[in-house]
């Protein structure tokens, strides 16, 4: 299979034209290398912080950082865009951003020094301070994707994207199990997170080497006055009435749906994995693994199925399939199930992750790219603040197994509206 699909990607791009072949290479070493990231530092930070003895409500605080922050920063970040060429939007915000995956790698090292208490705290301030930049470069990426692969690839660069992410994050979630098995608690992490800031590194050179050919809101040197008051206009602009008209209004409201429904019972995973459950590392990491595999056996149909279905419909059949998640997780006793959970989640997000922004796009006319991203960013991390900050208040009400199932109930009830109504 994996054969086969590195196969389909050489013949893809020789279909593809000669001035995008590089910039989509680029794209899928960038994410190649993010997978990294993600299969190490973010997928087993969250663990640690439990291992730490982080609450449900703290991971849940440490789940709505970025949320928090973008709601304060997303309207001057798109602001800030519209009169800033994009490439350069996503060089600086990329390196403020990923910067700070360093400092995570000492908090395992100077274990003995600081207080479990205190690296939970230290672990929620460092995700605040990065969510700063890194709402920028949601914001900048979105546009910079947009203008860098024309329409018609779309669908097709984003399916092989979620794939060999899928992939790598699989194998990096593997080694990063074995590495945690292998060297004594805390110290494993430091390699785990070591391995994280390379793939952060390694994902920027990437980026960086990007070139849009289709930039058309590249911005020219102005003088530092003339910039601010450039900013502040784009931003009075963005508050017009008008941005909401036709089916970005109902985009936005089903979107804002969807990432409330998804992330509602996330800050209960690790710790019902951690505390519930008793499931080591190992065990976890290969959930991390199984899911992503399924990811990315998943991301392989997505160009078929995207031909076949509407848009809206695929995203919302994919939130109906994650309902099931945290019911086979709720009915768990031990790792069989919570493995078979990771297959049916990883082949629900593998729909998701490709169909949401191919439905997002649709309903954004060509002009003011920047302003409709910056909204929806607006929106969907809205969502993820509100769901973050209830879904372990209402855990801790009705108990951790009950809410999952009524997490699931929430899911699936969006996802059949969004294929519905979107």
């Amino acid at each position: 299979m994996l054969i086969k699909f590195v196969k389909s990607i050489f013949r893809f791009s020789h279909s593809v034209p000669v001035e995008h072949r590089k910039n989509f290479w680029n794209l899928y070493l960038d994410i190649g290398w993010y997978g990294v990231l993600n299969g190490t530092t973010i997928a087993f930070l969250s663990i640690y912080a439990a291992r730490m003895g982080a609450s449900a409500g703290q991971l849940g605080l440490i789940s709505a950082a970025p949320a928090i922050i973008s709601l304060f920063v997303a309207l001057p970040a798109g602001a800030w865009l519209k009169v800033q060429s994009t490439r350069k939007a996503v060089v600086w915000s990329t390196i403020s951003f990923r910067v700070f995956y360093l400092l995570i790698i000492l908090l395992p090292i100077l274990n003995g020094l600081i207080s479990s208490r205190l690296q939970v705290g230290m672990i929620t301030g460092i995700i605040f301070l990065m969510s700063i930049p890194g709402t920028a470069l949601s914001i900048s990426f979105n546009a910079f994707f947009g203008e860098t692969v024309p329409q018609e690839w779309r669908g097709s660069v984003l399916g092989i994207r979620n794939a060999i992410f899928a992939i790598v994050t699989t194998l990096s979630a593997l080694l990063a199990g074995w590495l945690l098995n292998s060297v004594i608690f805390p110290y494993g992490y430091a390699y785990v997170f070591g391995l994280g800031f390379l793939g952060a590194v390694m994902s920027s050179v990437h980026l960086f080497s990007i070139h849009p050919p289709l930039n058309q809101e590249n911005a020219t040197n102005r003088q530092e006055p003339k910039l601010l008051k450039q900013i502040f206009l784009t931003l009075k602009h963005q508050l017009r009435p008008n941005i909401f008209e036709g089916p970005f209004r109902t985009t936005i409201i089903l979107l804002f749906l969807f990432h409330l429904a998804q992330y509602l019972p996330i800050p209960i995973f690790p710790i019902y994995s951690v505390n519930v459950l008793k499931l080591n590392d190992q065990v976890i990491s290969l959930g991390t693994a199984i899911f992503n595999l399924a990811l990315f056996l998943g991301s392989t149909q997505f160009s078929r199925l995207i031909r076949r279905f509407r848009s809206p419909v695929m995203t919302g059949a994919g939130m109906m399939i994650l309902a099931i998640f945290p019911v086979l997780l709720a009915i768990s006793r031990g790792a069989p199930m919570y493995l078979l959970a990771h297959v049916i989640g990883g082949l629900g997000w593998s729909i998701c992750a490709s169909s949401i922004y191919t439905y997002l796009y649709e309903s954004i006319p060509d002009q003011d790219k920047s302003i409709h991203l910056a909204w929806f960013n607006l929106g969907s991390n809205a969502a993820i603040l509100l769901g973050s900050l209830i879904g372990p208040l209402i855990g801790e009400l009705i108990g951790l197994q009950p809410v999952l199932f009524l997490y699931a109930i929430i899911r699936a009830a969006v996802g059949y509206t969004i294929a519905r109504k979107g």
